[in-house]
């Protein structure tokens, strides 16, 4: 009985935490939000949702290492999540880490093969390392999904300006 009250405790504390912290998230507030999400992790360490919020604050923050941790300890507890295998492959090529990134984004499109931003990425990690006849295809399948798609529909013009020189 005893166990059951607290655990309901705890998710009326982790509820309660986490609107507060939301708020202050979406005002922009991060260094007010950054704590209560501190202390729901307290409470408990495999909060998803959280340790996501976390990781935005992180990147936000250029702690890209720091973010990037988040996003492995969500994996470990969820494999399958394609919202965070693509916010860890954004990651991964902003940090020029380009294998990692890619298996990643493979990930993603296993999960989802017409997915328009893991195309996407997939583009910017072609176009990062200069293979521009597949960074082309990748940002044109994704504009081809998405046609309101304006990151891809720019990078078409990008690519094709470098596939120029």
């Amino acid at each position: 009985m005893y166990l059951r009250l607290s655990k309901n405790h705890d998710l009326e504390k982790i509820n309660e935490l986490r609107l507060k912290a939301q708020t202050l998230f979406e005002l922009g507030n991060y260094d007010q939000a950054f704590p209560l999400l501190e202390e729901i992790l307290k409470i408990d360490p495999e909060e998803k949702e959280t340790l996501i919020f976390k990781a935005m604050i992180l990147a936000k923050d250029k702690k890209l290492d720091d973010a990037l941790n988040c996003y492995y300890d969500v994996l470990r507890i969820d494999r399958d999540n394609l919202d965070v295998l693509e916010f860890k492959a954004d990651l991964l090529i902003q940090l020029k880490k380009y294998e990692e990134a890619m298996t990643c984004v493979n990930r993603a499109l296993s999960l989802e093969p017409n997915d328009p931003f893991a195309l996407y990425l997939k583009g910017l990690i072609f176009y990062d390392i200069e293979k521009y006849t597949s960074a082309l295809f990748y940002f044109q399948e994704a504009l081809k999904i998405d046609p309101d798609y304006e990151s891809a529909e720019m990078m078409i013009e990008n690519t094709r300006a470098r596939m120029k020189c």
